[in-house]
């Protein structure tokens, strides 16, 4: 059975904190409960935070902007995205230069160009890479449409295509008791067409971001912390946020504010360090 955590133990416990942004910190529509005050206790203390996000949509800067209107003290600095982890894939799979369909906002677009991708249309049959950022920024049937159809003739032409989904996460929370789908969701839709039409076929999608290893080590290594033993994961969801924290091995909190709910955690293989309802100081 976990433990459960108030806010103030979970402070005194650890000297790095990594703190999922959607669930933990805000809703798209506000800041969720206690998150403005435990960021400045953290501060208080003298210790450091990340915000460790799933997110190929948004730049950090952008990120750390919308929070800040949310009244949450978060700089660029201190944003971990999961497009910036598409640079060092970029560079390990030797795909500088090539052709990449985007599916996602502007700022995804920058994510790949950064990385060294060269941005084509969807319905682009040279395309070596198609990267799912976002499920926002584009029509997604057509552009679903579009890319299978340019895998399809690729595949039936003898050729072959990467496929990356820097965010891997099916669901984020949109605000009071409503929820959507995200590239992860989107990626899984091209992954049934693929095994339908080529059964025998492996092609699949490389997931960087939580639960994933690239995003851990990217958020410890920001960190500067030396021992594992210090950080902890905060995050809402069981199998991106403290799955990936547990097979890291970190330790982990699982909040009441996002996806996963509390209750669901006796029936549940994947467990965190401790749980607690939200990160608010006052309840303790």
């Amino acid at each position: 059975m976990t433990l459960s955590i108030s806010a103030q133990e979970l402070l005194e416990r650890y000297e790095v904190f990594l703190l999922d942004a959607y669930g933990v910190l805000v809703s798209t529509e506000r800041a969720l409960p206690g998150a403005a005050d435990f960021l400045e206790a953290i501060r208080a203390r003298r210790k450091r935070f990340l915000v460790v996000t799933n997110d190929a949509s948004r730049s950090a800067a952008t990120i750390a902007k919308r929070q800040q209107g949310f009244g949450l003290s978060v700089e660029a600095s201190q944003v971990v995205t999961s497009g910036s982890l598409l640079s060092g894939y970029f560079q390990r799979k030797n795909l500088v230069g090539a052709p990449t369909i985007v599916l996602g906002t502007g700022e995804s677009n920058d994510y790949v160009r950064e990385a060294g991708g060269v941005v084509v249309p969807a319905t682009e049959e040279t395309a070596q890479v198609i990267a799912v950022c976002d499920d926002a920024g584009y029509d997604l049937r057509l552009a679903i449409d579009d890319v299978i159809t340019v895998l399809f003739r690729r595949l039936d032409r003898g050729q072959t295509c990467e496929l990356v989904v820097p965010n891997p996460d099916l669901l984020y929370l949109r605000g009071e008791q409503a929820y959507g789908i995200t590239s992860g969701s989107v990626a899984l839709i091209i992954e049934a067409a693929l095994k339908l039409r080529y059964p025998r076929h492996s092609l699949s999608f490389e997931r960087l971001g939580k639960p994933h290893t690239p995003m851990y080590a990217e958020a410890v290594a920001r960190s500067g912390a030396s021992d594992l033993s210090h950080v902890v994961m905060v995050g809402d969801q069981l199998v991106t946020d403290i799955l990936g924290a547990v097979n890291f091995g970190i330790d982990s909190v699982l909040v009441g504010t996002g996806i996963t709910r509390l209750d669901e955690l006796n029936d549940s293989k994947i467990q965190p360090t401790f749980s607690m309802a939200d990160l608010s100081l006052a309840s303790d």
